[in-house]
């Protein structure tokens, strides 16, 4: 089975193009994990949801067509080409029903770019809203929580197996880039978020962070709070440097700035 199982890595499974990773220059063996974050005023903000309209997608789509955009200027910058880009990101699944409700109910899409894709900035917005909408439509088949459920039900050894297999076929993702859901709803009926107190004082901002593991070296998460838009860096330090976290976050948030709308009629 060894045997049999390194002939299929070797011929099979090394043979098919990994997608690019995110190009990282340090090595080590620390685990610290460090946090940065941007914060968009109202004004921004409300600037980038009107370009995301005139486009006829939504903020969320512009925020992952925008972590394509910066991989790709990352690695270009590095002196490194990038082919497929895959990013796992969530997708908001909750019926409609569910908008005045203080959850949101996400599932997990793992969309992957050419460097065709990418070469046309309404394209690709195009292209993550249609993924998006899919996704959506299709929750059952998309969410790695049902999936880990049904493996749920074999037996340990069968579960062993599924998970060496995963190992094998080099599965894995560099960047997580958690989307902002949505609001949350304080109660039934209401159409503005109100601003959380705690005893005398309020919360102005919320700052959000992701898991980062090995291999992937750094997560993005963005959350829209009391009409702010916060966008925050995890990174392992044994990956990346503070001036290079401190930069891949710069580009993001300029990029998002700056995110082309698509032409009218398109």
């Amino acid at each position: 089975m060894k045997m049999i199982s390194s002939l299929f890595h070797r011929f099979v499974i090394a043979a098919l193009p990994a997608p690019t990773r995110v190009f990282h220059d340090k090595s080590g063996h620390l685990k610290e994990l460090h946090l940065y974050n941007k914060l968009m005023g109202p004004r921004e903000r409300e600037q980038s949801e009107s370009k995301a309209r005139s486009a006829g997608v939504e903020l969320n789509d512009v925020f992952l067509a925008a972590c394509y955009t910066v991989v790709e200027k990352w690695n270009s910058m590095h002196g490194k080409v990038s082919k497929k880009i895959r990013i796992m990101a969530p997708v908001n699944i909750s019926p409609k029903g569910f908008r005045y409700v203080v959850s949101n109910q996400a599932s997990w899409i793992s969309p992957v770019t050419t460097p065709q894709d990418r070469a046309d900035p309404a394209k690709l917005l195009r292209k993550e809203r249609t993924d998006n909408i899919y996704a959506a439509k299709n929750r059952m088949a998309f969410s790695l929580v049902y999936f880990f459920y049904f493996c749920s039900l074999f037996p340990l050894a069968v579960m062993r197996g599924m998970c060496r297999f995963l190992m094998i076929t080099r599965t894995y993702v560099d960047t997580i880039l958690i989307t902002n859901m949505g609001v949350v709803w304080p109660k039934v009926g209401s159409e503005e978020p109100a601003v959380t107190s705690i005893g005398s004082s309020k919360i102005v901002n919320v700052t959000g962070s992701a898991p980062v593991v090995t291999p992937m070296g750094l997560s993005l998460c963005a959350g829209i709070y009391n009409k702010r838009l916060n966008i925050s860096l995890t990174y392992r330090s044994a990956l990346f440097s503070k001036e290079k976290a401190q930069m891949f976050l710069d580009l993001y948030t300029e990029e998002i700035r700056n995110y082309p709308a698509a032409p009218e009629g398109s």
